[in-house]
């Protein structure tokens, strides 16, 4: 599992690298300007649609499925993703159809607060990418595959190529004057890596056709797949409900504040794909076969290194939100009010990223215990919450609504995914003390040195932090015996 976890770790590191050089160079030729706004309105309409089809639901689903079809028959496994894959294939293409005819319709909604010049731009941007829809769920279900098979190298390129693309897109559509290229980016790059993807599952014997297809077989197999399914199909309607609402209270408050929070989730979200992400898939078919008792037990050593570490660094975010886009976007278009108004969404998701990163992977485990409908209660709750707050908050809190109703959802999950694990007893005094932790360290930053912090670079506070920390930490008994207890076991199993 390290393996694993290592290899889409260091793949996702490497994306983290060219997303951060796109979006440097988006911010330095488009800033928060409308045609960029344009742009992630229709990147948004894309995706909306297509996280019906692939979100995290289906991917929990489909690898623990199966691979115990693939422990009991690999002709079973086989029926099972040819069958999938058939129905991957006639959706998309309706989903093309669907997005070019309404195309209008759904900007309308997503970006409320768009001008007619702008939804145009949006509207054509989104019938280019609708085009890259097949490409992308057909590959999205043999990364699926490639991981079910103990394959994650597909799942670690994957990100690179749609960043490798995208830089592309951005680097045309600035020396040729068109923005719409930066839609052809998305589409491209997916079509080539889909011809790759087809590739290599071939070469390893992934894709080898079953040798007895009978409808006999094929109903119990989809049968029990729907079962397990069904109780998140309501999922998907939350989640993009939650994006479609997000976005348009982001055009309402101002219409750059829609690519505004496009930058400041970058930030937020790197930890998460670099943490969360290999964590999580890595342990989907392992966590099925786990008892109670061991589950537990495997949850409270990974949940001891990543309280250690995402507590902190939610801390270091919270107090230098400002700083951090300074350094990474202020240049070129991106004037002072795209820092302002990024660093504050930046700042409201700070408050609750570490809640967010630990309750991906909790989510994650419940899904591979096949928990699908708790699952689903779970996030109905975190989401409507978010989604409520966003709607009722947005006039008073502006940009920083956004933010904060992100961190509403993460914390919700979170207290929610605890209480069912019934590990409270193992999590709260850590959580005690590294938020007693927190206060102090914004006292330091804020009250005994604030004229040494405000002059240096972000680079000295960054030592300043991890000093702190690792004070704090070995001054507690209890936190300096988790913290050399991780240390130990990642030696044990890298070596």
């Amino acid at each position: 599992m390290l393996k694993s976890i290592l290899k889409i770790f260091s793949g996702n590191f490497l994306s983290k690298c060219l997303g951060l050089v796109r979006e440097i160079i988006t911010a330095f030729f488009y800033g928060t300007s409308l045609s960029i706004s344009a742009f992630r309105v229709a990147q948004t309409g894309t995706f909306t649609l297509i996280n019906f089809f692939t979100s995290d639901a289906l991917s929990s689903t489909f690898v623990p499925k199966y691979k115990t079809l693939l422990i009991e028959s690999r002709n079973k496994s086989q029926i099972f993703f040819w069958s999938i894959f058939i129905l991957f294939s006639i959706l998309s293409c309706l989903l093309v159809l669907l997005l070019i005819l309404f195309s209008d319709i759904l900007i309308s909604l997503l970006g409320p607060g768009l001008s007619e010049t702008t939804s145009n731009v949006a509207a054509d941007m989104l019938k280019v990418m609708a085009i890259g829809i097949p490409t992308y769920l057909l590959s999205s279900l043999l990364i699926f595959l490639a991981l079910a098979n103990g394959d994650s190298t597909p799942i670690a390129l994957r990100p690179n190529i749609q960043n490798i693309g995208m830089i592309s897109g951005v680097l045309l559509a600035v020396f040729l004057k068109d923005i719409v290229l930066l839609a052809w980016g998305f589409t491209l790059s997916y079509s080539l890596f889909l011809l790759w993807l087809f590739n290599r599952c071939y070469r390893f014997g992934y894709l080898q056709f079953p040798i007895q297809w009978s409808k006999s077989e094929t109903i119990p197999i989809l049968s029990s797949f729907w079962r397990v399914l069904r109780p998140l199909l309501f999922l998907p309607f939350l989640l993009q409900g939650s994006v479609v609402a997000e976005r348009a209270v982001a055009s309402l408050i101002n219409v750059t504040t829609i690519s505004a929070l496009d930058y400041a989730r970058f930030v937020s979200e790197t930890f998460i794909v670099l943490i969360s992400v290999p964590i999580a898939f890595s342990g989907l078919t392992k966590w099925n076969s786990s008892n109670e008792f061991e589950l537990q037990t495997n949850l409270k050593l990974l949940l001891t290194p990543l309280l250690l570490i995402t507590i902190p660094v939610s801390a270091f975010i919270f107090e230098n939100s400002y700083s951090i886009i300074s350094l990474l976007y202020q240049r070129g278009a991106f004037d002072q009010e795209s820092l302002s108004t990024t660093s504050d969404i930046l700042y409201g998701l700070s408050f609750g990223l570490w809640a967010h990163i630990i309750s991906y992977i909790l989510i994650k485990v419940l899904n591979s215990q096949f928990r699908n409908s708790t699952v689903l209660t779970i996030m109905a709750i975190g989401l409507s919450l978010n989604i409520f707050f966003n709607l009722f908050f947005y006039d008073v809190f502006h940009s920083l609504t956004l933010g904060v109703g992100n961190s509403i959802y993460g914390l919700t999950v979170l207290f929610l995914t605890v209480s069912f694990f019934k590990i409270w007893d193992f999590i709260l005094p850590r959580i005690s003390l590294l938020f007693l932790g927190s206060i102090f360290y914004f006292c330091l930053m804020n009250f005994i040195l604030p004229s040494f912090t405000n002059s240096i670079p972000l680079i000295y506070s960054i030592f300043l932090t991890a000093f702190f920390w690792f004070s704090w930490i070995f001054l507690f008994p209890l936190l300096r015996r988790d913290f050399l207890v991780s240390f130990s076991l990642f030696l044990q199993r890298s070596i």
